[in-house]
């Protein structure tokens, strides 16, 4: 476990991290690790030279430490303090402080002996430090010379060597035998007699071997030439017990153990001045002996009482005080009390609180009673007891005697005689107490007697004391009595025996009386009538004065070390802890301590921000009473005429420290003079927190330990608001306590029927902040360990409970991590760990003090600790019968355990004081009647649960009172009524404002004010927690408990013999948290306590009770006592204050009510609002309202309060408040509002500009701009420009401008192109508007103002710019498959109208052309958009504008059903340019990146740092399928889409795919079904077709117009096949591909070789009329290779395989010879294996046919004729059945082939060949290939007559079926 040990040093504190063994940081504290440290620092000092500074410290101990000037022990702690201070700069000489120490005589042991531990740990370890480091320096070293030195000092108290210590005397001898060794090694080192080094440094093996040799024989040789060291010499070594050095190694090893052994006697000796006896001899032999002072010696005359005769022996009062761990505190009793006031006598005058309200009373009404009231007083002081002045009131059997002195003839001074202990001379001294000023009819003798009975309690001691008196002196007349002087009383003798109610009944004293009877007993404060008592009177001063304290009490006070202080409620601990504070801070206000050493820091600590605030003000008024007493009268009379009553202000004060505060932010910049602090705990762990986020942030520290800082704090920036905002918001933001823990998070948990704040106190208290959870590795404790050890530790909650308690951890944990919040256990732990790694940040302090302890974690006191440097300076007090706090849930026991675990490793240097532990018995509140009722109650929780709470002797009250009455009643609604209802007059009865009825919880306050409405205060018992009342009424306490009958009657076995069940620890447990609570409410009494409760659980505890004799019980049906009072309306005000500081607000606001303070009742009520909304639900259930509704109206509470508030302070913190609520309920506007009255001007402008009122925003900082934090100001200024720019409030935007330019270049750098286009148009710059226009989108203005320009400039600029932004918008509305929606804007009628204006204007065609485009477009006109498709084709840079154009003309039918063949190739031929744009478009790999797409589709890309993401306008084609991509719902009324690349890309070639698939199929379908494409071959054979419908076409050519039909269908079929090529581009199904190659091919074929030469032929085909011819060749040849690669006889008929092969074979070698010659014997259907080929397709041999047709079709071989013939003959002979047309075309081919090749061999030349002018077309390509073929096999089988054959079977009909067919 860690902690921190601080070294206290004057003006500074050294902060040293001291951790467990365990701890990586250090284990121990030594004085070599201080010295480390401190002699570190000595680098960096800037002093002189330290010898020189050496010499001067030390001549200042000298002076300090004279002897002549140390008179007392006062004067020897102020030089202690400075000798700490000159001792601290760690580069001094410690030498030269030494030796001038030592030159007087015994200066040095004094000094040793009465040095503070700081001090004596750094003079030893420097002194150790000093070690000589050779045995010649030994001798004169400052090691050696303080040995001797410091061992003779030590034997001086014994005047016989016998009597000296064992040890002393051991050391001594040590001392001399090491001085002598050391001497004997000098000796060898100066004779040579040594080696230079040892054989061990030698080496290893044979060299070593023979290095021993050489140096044995040089060891011989120095033996014989006499160099051997004399025996005498080594014999001092011999007997230290060393071997004698041979070597020097060895001798300088031998002298560094003697120095260490030396140096460790030493530390031994410094030790040794320590000791009490050694103490006390040098401070007799070094201080001078004072005058015995003359003993006061006070003898009491033998003295008759009513008991016996007893003569006290005199007694001599001590001299001298003990010396205490800090020095401040012994002089602490002569600064915290008063001698009497100037003039006065030798009788201390002791005033009543009544008596001091007197004496103001009268100063103010009447000056001269007053004068004759305080002479009165100071003749009582002298001693003039005459008879007037010493009358007794009381009979003659009374105990202590009552006086009275008369003053005037109706005015007395009531008096009595009482001991006090003097603070001077450690004696009680006879002391007079004056109760107060009376007339003479208020003065009752009965009362007096009574009073003088009570007093008598106080023992026989006391009373012999008392009424004991000096003998009397008569000087010049006067009688006078000196008062007497007695030896103090023992703890025994001065215990007050207070008899219980029940012995002391007064039924002759009214109950008024009695209540007056416990006041002036229990309640009065007794303060001495000092100068400044007088004085603060007479400046009508609101003053609060030391008053007189018990016995135990100013033990405590003047306790000098750390202490706990144990006491039940109202014992005095808080009073103790106020006058130590105050004695410590007067002592060094006032003493000489002032001019030592600092200012010490005090803090006191606790949990409540009301008590802290209590006990400031109380110090403040106690430290003010000082200032007066040395005031002179003109003086008091200028405070009295000044004089005001401090204003009680209505605000919650644990919230208004953080905004009204004067202290700094954080630790480190506390400085001296906000000392003494009284802070709560909550507020310190801030400043801690805050101090270790600066330190990391300004770098305050090295980057090891900043980083430690910043992970163990889990930094982040803080949000940018006010500062005492954001100092209070943002621990609200994250911090959880109880509120929100139940506010949040108990809503959430599971159904269970435990109370929240019990299991807060188990989460935070126990699972999170015990010590067993400190030491867990998760930072609680695991579920085993608390559920199965959970009785250790907590006695509040059963085995059962504890784990339906950790289930609820667990859900806690998780919902904490979501919420991001930390709880107090997280924040200590985290400030636990901040100390570890960075020590205590600043100025340690010197004393903490922690009132009601019981309320912190256990671990919080490791925090605690860690500040106070001053181990004597921790004051722990507590009351563990009190813990019914959330959170609450240890004894001071298991805190005294926690300190000592932390302490148990003692450090070396400071000492760690034991703190003692004191007890509180005596009840200053209540009388014993309630005293002993709540002793009842303790004493069955320590029977019980011992280990619930502290045990302690019993507590006392210091008056009897009533008993405490228990009703009860069988008919509980009859006892009811007659306790809250008037029996005469049926009404409510009120209780007054000094009564209160106590109640279990909240649902039984609201059932009884249900029940009977208004009845007084109701509080329940955890908010009466720290209250009091004269009257309590406790309702049905029992009733409304969560445990049951049969678990209270456990409480049964305290009484003897009584039947009750046997206890369990499991059953029972919850049992002892309801003690508590009880004991909590029954301590709330002042007067009288009242039970009522008619249940059968509260039989058990009534029953005990009953059997104690410590309640009345009432009888059923006897008369009910009138319980309640009536107030005053200034009572009930100032119980309403009281529970508005307790924060009861909703009781407040009725108590406020009766008291008849509007003003006030709306502050309580306000604040009782926000309470309610605070624990509302979010969202409304029934008739409750949401939070928000709560919150709203709890701001117009604070507002109202505000508006009836008289002081402005009050009105900010109001209208501050209610700024926070409008914040919650979300109404930025009515937040501003609030926060500029509260003069929050930055947080009122934040929330303006969140609300949208930027006029209120700007105003707000430009009337307070020095209020307004800068860089809130900018930023809202900046928001505003651009709200006011972008609301087109220009003029308002540009008073926020320095000058246009200034705004200009502000909306240019932010986009704010309409507003600027706006400041442009007033400033008549047309274009520059315009341009600013067309950025914003808004086209049709700009393109108004570049005409604008236009017409006024002539600017052929703004023109262009006019037309390129027409063109823009058309582009945008009619692009490609524009929706229909589109067509019908009128933005697109306004454009076309510009355009008609611009386009006359316009010199450039392009433009002109893309005018007219879009007017065709708009009329029409596909005539017009043809002829531009075909236009801007042309031109390739308009792409986009010839798609558009095409696809209008192609969205309608084609219209070709009458159409000639020129006019279909030329809708053929801008078809294939639209199809081809279509493709294109489709197959772009970056299509988005495209400006021709992004022209065609209108989208563009988001911004210009986008490549991803792009916008898409609702008038593009793609922004429906868009949608439906993004799930972007229909009617969702956005106009434009976001989308990115990868999906755009997707929708772009999807759409220009399918619309290219569509269009494509669309027009094949059509030219399959057109009959104009296809010749009758009947009409071109015989000019005459017998069909009367042909759909054939009949071609009549005249001679001229030759190949003109022919050369349009090879164009038509050629742009055909072009057109569907693009296809390839789509996902196009394979068998459709398939069969339209086919099918084209087939057409193609047919169209290239018709079947009648009169349709034409290919020498007819002209380039010119085909000028597809070029590029469709390449695709012609591509599809061939694609079929030819697909066909197989594996598929269809034999007869279709064949004319495929042939017909698409010809194709190929037509279209691509060089590719087709290649790659024609490699297509599949060529290389099949032998045994997949068709026996019908292998000739004889088993050829395979198909080699022989394309042997014969390349024409690449020397018998490709031959293997054509043979393919001929095969198919001829065979009768295989193929196409006719397809059979002749290849016959053709094969005899031109064969002609040219015959003609060649023989001729060598085609001169005189006559051919048909088609054949040699086809073969003057093949002449070359042709001369070097072989003719014989052809000509052989061709005259063998198979082509005879042929042509007789087909002229004559037989067997013409079976050889060939017509494919259809």
């Amino acid at each position: 476990m860690g902690c921190l040990a601080t070294l206290v040093v004057q003006d500074s504190f050294i902060s040293v991290p001291c951790t467990s063994a365990s701890s990586p940081l250090t284990s121990h504290l030594s004085p070599q690790t201080v010295s480390a440290d401190l002699f570190s620092m000595s680098k960096q000092s800037k002093s002189k030279d330290p010898s020189s500074k050496g010499r001067a410290v030390g001549q200042a101990v000298v002076e300090l430490f004279d002897k002549m000037s140390l008179h007392g022990d006062a004067a020897v702690d102020i030089a202690v303090v400075k000798l700490d201070h000159l001792l601290a700069d760690p580069s001094i000489d410690i030498d030269e402080v030494v030796e001038l120490m030592t030159s007087v005589q015994h200066l040095l042991e004094f000094v040793l002996c009465v040095s503070s531990d700081y001090g004596f740990g750094i003079l030893s370890i420097a002194i150790l430090q000093r070690q000589p480091s050779t045995a010649e320096d030994y001798p004169s070293s400052l090691l050696y010379k303080l040995l001797a030195q410091l061992s003779r000092s030590l034997c001086l108290p014994y005047e016989r060597a016998s009597d000296t210590p064992p040890v002393l005397s051991a050391h001594r001898r040590s001392i001399e035998l090491a001085f002598s060794v050391l001497q004997a090694v000098t000796h060898l080192n100066a004779t040579d007699a040594l080696a230079e080094q040892m054989g061990d440094d030698l080496g290893s093996g044979r060299w070593a071997a023979k290095n021993e040799e050489k140096r044995h024989q040089k060891r011989k040789r120095s033996i014989h030439t006499g160099r051997a060291p004399p025996v005498d010499i080594v014999k001092s070594i011999i007997q230290y017990g060393a071997p004698v050095p041979t070597s020097k190694r060895q001798a300088a090893e031998l002298v560094t153990t003697v120095v260490a052994e030396q140096t460790s006697i030493l530390q031994e000796v410094f030790n040794m001045f320590r000791k009490e006896e050694t103490i006390a001899f040098f401070k007799t032999t070094y201080l001078p002996i004072p005058p015995a002072p003359t003993p006061l010696t006070v003898t009491i005359p033998t003295q008759r009482t009513r008991s016996a005769t007893t003569a006290l022996t005199p007694f001599v009062p001590m001299t001298g005080t003990q010396q205490g761990a800090f020095p401040l505190v012994q002089p602490i009793k002569a600064a915290l009390y008063f001698e009497n006031a100037d003039g006065f006598g030798a009788w201390r005058i002791q005033m009543s609180t009544r008596a001091d309200r007197d004496l103001r009373r009268w100063r103010n009404e009447d000056a001269k009673m007053f004068d004759i009231i305080v002479n009165k007083i100071k003749d009582l002081s002298h001693g003039n007891f005459t008879k007037d002045n010493h009358k007794k009131l009381t009979g003659v059997e009374v105990d202590i005697p009552i006086y009275e002195a008369k003053m005037t003839r109706d005015s007395r001074l009531v008096y009595h005689i009482h001991c006090d202990i003097d603070f001077e001379d450690n004696v009680e001294r006879q002391v007079i107490r004056i109760f107060g000023v009376y007339t003479h009819a208020q003065i009752d003798g009965r009362f007096w007697d009574t009073m003088s009975r009570q007093l008598g309690y106080n023992g026989s001691e006391y009373r012999r004391r008392c009424i004991f008196r000096d003998r009397p002196s008569n000087q010049r007349g006067d009688y006078t009595v000196l008062p007497a002087s007695f030896e103090v009383r023992s703890d025994t003798e001065q215990e007050v025996v207070t008899p219980s109610s029940s012995t002391t009944d007064h039924p002759d004293l009214t109950r008024e009386d009695k209540e007056e009877l416990h006041s002036l007993i229990a309640l009065e404060k007794f303060v001495t009538f000092s100068q400044a008592f007088l004085n603060s009177i007479l400046a009508d001063q609101d003053v609060a004065h030391v008053f007189g304290v018990s016995h135990r009490e100013k033990e405590i006070i003047e306790h000098d070390s750390s202490c706990f202080v144990i006491g039940r409620s109202g014992t005095g601990k808080t009073t103790t802890m106020v006058f130590k504070i105050l004695g410590i801070e007067r002592t060094y206000d006032t003493g000489s301590f002032r001019y030592a050493m600092a200012k010490p820091r005090q803090l006191f600590v606790t949990q409540s921000q009301v008590l802290a605030k209590k006990v400031e003000e109380y110090y403040a008024k106690l430290h003010q009473s000082y200032a007066t007493a040395h005031l002179s009268p003109d003086e008091l009379q200028d405070i009295a005429s000044q004089s005001r009553t401090r204003r009680e202000r209505m605000v919650d004060e644990d919230e208004e420290i953080f905004y009204t505060s004067t202290l700094p932010r954080r630790f480190g910049a506390l400085e001296d003079t906000h000392f003494p602090l009284f802070l709560t705990y909550n507020h310190l762990c801030r400043l801690l927190e805050n101090e270790f986020r600066h330190l990391v942030e300004q770098e305050k520290i090295d980057a090891h330990r900043a980083s430690l800082l910043r992970d163990i704090m889990k930094l982040r920036p803080r949000p940018t608001r006010t500062r005492p905002a954001a100092y209070l918001q943002e621990e609200r933001d994250t911090f959880l306590d109880y509120d929100t823990f139940r506010e949040i998070y108990w809503s959430h948990f599971p159904e269970n029927p435990l109370n929240p704040d019990l299991v807060w106190g188990e989460f935070v208290a126990v699972i999170k902040g015990s010590a067993g959870a400190l030491k867990s590795d998760l930072g609680y404790l695991d579920k085993e360990t608390y559920v199965g050890h959970g009785h250790s530790r907590s006695q509040t909650v059963s085995p059962a409970q504890r784990e339906t308690v950790y289930a609820l951890f667990e859900v806690y944990t998780k919902r904490r991590k979501l919420h991001g919040h930390h709880d107090p256990a997280d924040r200590t732990r985290m400030l636990i760990r901040c100390l570890k790694a960075a020590g205590v940040p600043g100025k340690a302090l010197n004393f903490i003090y922690v009132d009601e302890a019981q309320d912190n974690f256990l671990i919080d006191s490791l925090v605690l600790k860690a500040l106070c440097s001053n181990p004597h300076g921790l004051f722990w007090a507590g009351d563990t019968a009190q813990t019914i706090a959330a959170g609450s849930s240890f004894r001071l026991g298991d805190l005294k355990a926690q300190l000592y675990d932390v302490e148990k490793n003692p450090l070396s240097i400071s000492k760690r004081a034991r703190p003692q532990t004191f007890y509180l018995t005596r009840n200053y509140r209540s009388h014993s009647g309630i005293v002993d009722c709540a002793h009842s109650i303790v004493e069955l929780i320590t029977n019980y649960w011992s280990t619930a709470i502290d045990d302690l002797p019993r507590e006392r009250g210091m008056s009897p009172g009533e008993k405490p009455i228990f009703f009860s009643d069988h008919d509980a609604a009859k006892l009811q009524q007659s306790l809250f209802r008037d029996v005469s007059g049926g009404g409510v009865i009120e209780f007054g404002a000094r009564q209160c009825i106590i109640v279990r919880d909240h649902a039984a306050r609201d059932r009884l004010k249900s029940e009977f409405g208004k009845i007084g205060q109701v509080l329940t018992i955890y908010e009466s927690k720290g209250l009091e009342f004269d009257d309590v009424l406790l309702y049905n306490f029992f009733e409304d408990s969560s445990m049951n009958h049969s678990q209270w009657r456990v409480l049964l076995n305290s009484i003897p013999g009584h039947p009750a069940p046997n206890y369990d620890d499991g059953r029972h447990s919850g049992i002892c948290r309801e003690l508590k609570h009880l004991y909590v409410a029954i301590t709330r009494a002042r007067q009288n306590l009242w039970i009522t409760d008619c249940s059968q659980k509260a039989e058990p505890l009534r029953l005990l009770w009953a059997t104690k004799g410590v309640v009345e019980e009432h009888i059923p049906g006897t008369p009910i006592p009138k319980l309640a009072k009536s107030s005053r309306k200034e009572e009930w005000a100032n119980a309403a204050r009281s529970l508005f500081v307790k924060r009861q607000y909703s009781e407040a606001v009725d108590a406020f009510e009766r008291a008849g303070l509007a003003q006030e009742r709306r502050v309580a009520l306000a604040y009782h609002l926000r309470d309610s909304a605070r624990m509302s639900p979010v969202n409304a259930r029934g008739k409750e309202l949401s939070q928000s509704a709560a919150f709203s109206r709890a701001a117009e509470g604070f507002v109202a309060a505000a508006q009836g508030a008289g002081e402005p302070e009050d009105q900010r913190t109001y209208y501050r408040i209610a700024a926070e609520c409008y914040v919650r309920c979300g109404d930025s506007g009515k937040a501003g509002a609030a926060y500029r009255h509260a003069r929050e001007y930055t947080l009122s402008a934040q929330h303006f500009r969140k609300a949208g009122m930027f006029d209120d925003a700007v105003e707000v900082i430009q009337v307070h701009e020095t209020d307004v934090r800068p860089d809130v100001a900018q930023s809202i200024i900046d928001v505003s420009k651009l709200y006011y720019i972008k609301e087109n409030k220009l003029e308002k935007a540009r008073a926020l401008f320095e000058d246009d330019t200034e705004a200009f270049e502000y909306m240019n750098d932010r986009d704010l192109n309409a507003p600027r286009a706006t400041l442009h148009e007033e400033r008549e710059e047309f274009d520059d508007a315009a341009e600013c226009h067309l950025r914003e989108g808004n086209n049709l203005k700009a393109i108004e103002l570049f005409l604008l320009n236009y017409q006024r400039h002539q600017s052929s600029h703004s023109l262009l710019r006019a037309a390129t932004c027409v063109l823009n918008g058309l582009w945008l509305y009619l692009a490609l498959w524009a929706p229909e929606d589109n067509w019908n804007d009128e933005t697109i009628i306004i454009l076309l109208e510009h355009a008609e204006v611009i386009a006359p204007e316009l010199q450039d065609d392009d433009l002109r052309n893309e005018i007219a485009m879009f007017r065709a477009l708009w009329q029409s006109d596909f005539a017009t958009l043809a002829h531009l498709g075909e236009l801007f084709h042309a031109r390739q840079e308009h792409h986009p504008a010839a798609l558009l154009c095409l696809d209008h003309v192609f969205a309608q039918d084609f219209g070709l059903a009458s159409a000639t063949l020129s006019e279909i190739a030329l809708c053929f031929q801008r078809f294939l340019i639209y199809a081809r744009s279509l493709s294109r478009f489709s197959c772009d790999p970056n299509p988005c990146s495209n400006p021709y797409i992004q022209k065609l589709f209108a989208f563009r890309r988001l911004n210009d740092d986008s490549e991803e993401l792009f916008f898409l306008p609702k008038v593009s084609y793609l922004y429906i399928p868009a949608q439906k991509i993004l799930r972007v719902e229909e009617d969702t009324p956005n106009f434009e889409i976001h989308i990115s690349r990868w999906e755009l890309e997707r929708l772009i070639r999807a759409a220009l795919r399918e619309v290219l698939r569509d269009k494509v199929w669309s027009q094949n379908e059509m030219c399959h079904t057109m009959p104009g494409l296809r010749t009758c071959l009947l009409f071109a054979s015989t000019q005459s077709c017998p069909r009367r419908q042909c759909s054939q076409l009949h071609i009549m050519e005249a001679p001229r117009e030759a190949g003109t039909t022919y050369n349009h269908l090879v164009r038509i079929h050629i742009l055909h096949i072009m057109i569907f090529h693009t296809l390839y581009a789509t996902e196009i199904d394979y068998e459709d591909l398939v069969h339209q190659q086919r099918a084209w091919l087939r057409r193609l074929y047919e169209a290239l070789y018709p079947n009648h030469h009169a349709i034409g032929t290919l020498h007819a085909l002209s380039l010119d009329a085909v000028p597809e011819l070029i590029h469709g060749r390449r695709i012609i040849a591509v599809w061939c290779q694609d079929y030819l690669n697909r066909l197989s006889h594996d598929r269809g008929a034999t007869h279709v395989f064949l004319v495929n092969l042939m017909r698409t074979t010809r194709l190929a070698m037509l279209f691509d010879r060089r590719v087709a010659s290649d790659s024609l014997h490699r297509i599949p259907c060529a290389i099949r294996y032998r045994a997949n080929r068709p026996l019908h397709l292998l000739r004889n041999g088993g050829y395979f046919i198909v080699h022989d047709l394309l042997a014969a079709m390349q024409c690449g071989r020397p018998d490709a004729l031959d293997r054509g013939v043979l393919f001929l003959n095969h198919v001829l002979y065979n009768r295989l059945r193929v196409d006719i047309g397809v059979l002749l075309d290849f016959m053709d081919h094969l005899c031109g082939s064969m002609l040219i090749a015959i003609y060649m061999n023989m001729r060598g030349t085609l001169h005189g060949l006559t051919l048909p002018k088609s054949w040699l077309t086809r073969l003057v390509q093949d002449v070359d290939q042709l001369s070097a073929m072989q003719t014989d096999r052809s000509t052989k089988y061709v005259a063998a007559g198979c082509m005879g054959r042929l042509l007789r079977d087909v002229y004559t009909g037989q067997n013409a079926g079976k050889r060939v067919m017509w494919e259809s």
